[in-house]
């Protein structure tokens, strides 16, 4: 199983319309892969990157591909949990007003 690091953020705000200005376009193509080599590298050495294929403001959804299904628990088991909880309450409102 592979292990992750946190996710970490680079902060990166591109002026706008950017995309037509070739001088923005080598820098971030510099800012994106020193990115690349210091933090994906070390952890996938054969990684690469497809400029051709590079899109500016491309959002990963992370929960398509990280998330992991956990069943809803049985109506029973919350009712009784909810009982119980009721119970509690109703013990502590009794030494409060007593």
């Amino acid at each position: 199983m592979a292990h992750f690091r946190p996710l970490q953020v680079a902060q990166f705000h591109p002026p706008r319309y950017a995309h037509f200005n070739p001088l923005w376009v080598a820098q971030y193509s510099r800012f994106l892969q020193q990115y690349f080599e210091n933090e994906i590298k070390p952890h996938v050495p054969d990684a690469w990157i497809d400029f051709d294929k590079t899109r500016i403001g491309y959002e990963i959804n992370f929960t398509k591909y990280f998330y992991e299904y956990k069943g809803l628990r049985p109506a029973a088991e919350i009712k009784a949990e909810i009982v119980d909880l009721e119970k509690d309450i109703a013990e502590l409102l009794n030494d409060l007003l007593v």
